[in-house]
């Protein structure tokens, strides 16, 4: 398999990793919401130590599901450009 990296490469990156912030405070924000309205329960415990480390661990885990994802698109359309640009035009 050929590795190639993609033109605009570290701007794909910083695309990436702007929505993983985004996830982080979407995560964070609907979970402390559910929480304060008390329709979720959080699972550690019913400390407030608990609830923030609860609060940041969704936080994180959506921050990699989100970045990751618009990472695996971004790549896949970067991979489609360079596959058109190489096919040869009539």
């Amino acid at each position: 398999m050929i590795e190639s990296q993609p033109s605009g490469y570290k701007r794909y990156q910083k695309i990436a990793g702007i929505v993983g912030f985004i996830g982080f405070i979407l995560g964070s924000v609907i979970s402390g919401v559910g929480i304060l309205l008390q329709v979720w329960k959080c699972p550690f415990g019913n400390g407030i130590l608990q609830t923030i480390c609860f609060l940041v661990l969704i936080g994180l885990v959506s921050a990699i599901v989100l970045g990751n994802l618009v990472a695996i698109i971004l790549i896949g359309l970067a991979k489609m450009r360079m596959k058109s640009r190489k096919l040869p035009r009539k």
